[in-house]
């Protein structure tokens, strides 16, 4: 009796998970990923312009492992974000990468592989380079995977968001051949007021920075 319990138990989960799956052009869709990510998507819409704290945690291919503090402006394309060591002004169309140790900025155009820190903006746009997965069910979170729907340099990224809020709680960028950083939100400032300036690399605070044009 009691096999015949479980055997009955693990069809209903079963047919429940394969419920929430459906398949399109030949791949498997997630449905209750995809719609937890799109509330994602929408509170982030909701919050921004968006002024993030964080802690950032880099792990090298060779095991070596570094963690920065920071902060993220975002207000869709546009964004700012600040370490330690670094910091990366867009303006939605150009990056500028600067190094404080060399005082050195790199210009260059925006694009998907230089555009991976601007974590807002990453969630609200999945759907044109990623499919979700959910990969489990926590007390208070969700954790899913975003997997390339092409060959990119990045091969997943995981995210976990607050069940209540439906806002990122961590993420998880895994870079092919290369670094991961795991990124924890510590706190949100939402509907922060920004300007252009905001978004562009101050030369005149950094006036000793040698730019190197790279367009």
């Amino acid at each position: 009796m009691k096999k015949s319990l479980a055997f009955l138990l693990c069809i209903f989960l079963f047919t429940i998970s394969f419920a929430q799956r459906e398949i399109v052009n030949g791949v498997v869709v997630d449905k209750q990923a995809q719609s937890i990510i799109e509330s994602v998507s929408k509170k982030i819409s909701t919050d921004s312009p968006l002024l993030i704290s964080y802690t950032m945690t880099i792990k090298t291919k060779d095991k070596k492992s570094e963690t920065l503090k920071g902060s993220l402006l975002s207000n869709g394309e546009k964004f700012r974000l600040k370490t330690p060591v670094f910091e990366d002004y867009c303006d939605g169309t150009n990056l500028w990468h600067y190094v404080k140790e060399t005082s050195e900025v790199e210009l260059s155009v925006m694009e998907q592989s230089n555009n991976l820190f601007n974590f807002p903006n990453l969630i609200k746009t999945y759907s044109k380079d990623f499919r979700p997965k959910l990969i489990r069910e926590e007390e208070s979170t969700y954790v899913i995977d975003l997997l390339p729907k092409k060959s990119t340099n990045v091969s997943k990224i995981r995210v976990v968001s607050n069940k209540t809020t439906n806002r990122i709680k961590e993420m998880t960028l895994y870079v092919r051949e290369g670094n991961t950083y795991i990124i924890n939100f510590t706190s949100y400032k939402v509907n922060h007021s920004t300007q252009a300036k905001d978004f562009t690399f101050p030369q005149d605070v950094y006036s000793q920075a040698e730019i190197i044009d790279l367009r």
